[in-house]
């Protein structure tokens, strides 16, 4: 049996590089959204639109910006959203949800609305929570 996703983050530890410049969080906060585990990353990936390199680049640096609690929290309860989506739904749920919920989150970004972005990826959880009833 593997370790949660919770567990993995809450015991990464930081590379000598962003050790040595100061930045511990940068590496148990980038690179962490995969198929598995990310609504964000998902939507994105497998919306009708080819994804922009700046928007991806827009949604990694919002976690330098959002305490590591809440980056955890998002993970957490995103894991078993994705793995729902992925039984239950095609491939057109992701395209819905990027519309529906992600384009709104990056629109914020773009207008350096963190605030509401942050808001946004929250909602989105609660709502497809109550939706999926998980």
């Amino acid at each position: 049996m593997g370790i949660t996703l919770e567990e993995y983050l809450r015991n990464r530890e930081s590379c000598t590089v962003c050790d040595e410049n100061g930045d511990t969080d940068h590496c148990r906060t980038t690179m962490l959204s995969r198929a598995d585990n990310c609504l964000i990353y998902n939507s994105i990936l497998y919306n009708d639109d080819p994804y922009d390199d700046a928007d991806v680049l827009l949604l990694q640096n919002l976690r330098s910006e959002i305490k590591e609690e809440k980056i955890i929290e998002y993970y957490v309860r995103s894991q078993p959203l994705v793995k729902h989506a992925k039984y239950a739904f095609s491939q057109s749920f992701w395209a819905s949800n990027y519309k529906r919920f992600v384009a709104n989150i990056v629109i914020a970004l773009k207008s350096n609305d963190t605030a509401s972005a942050v808001h946004n990826i929250f909602e989105m959880l609660q709502t497809l929570e109550q939706e999926f009833q998980l």
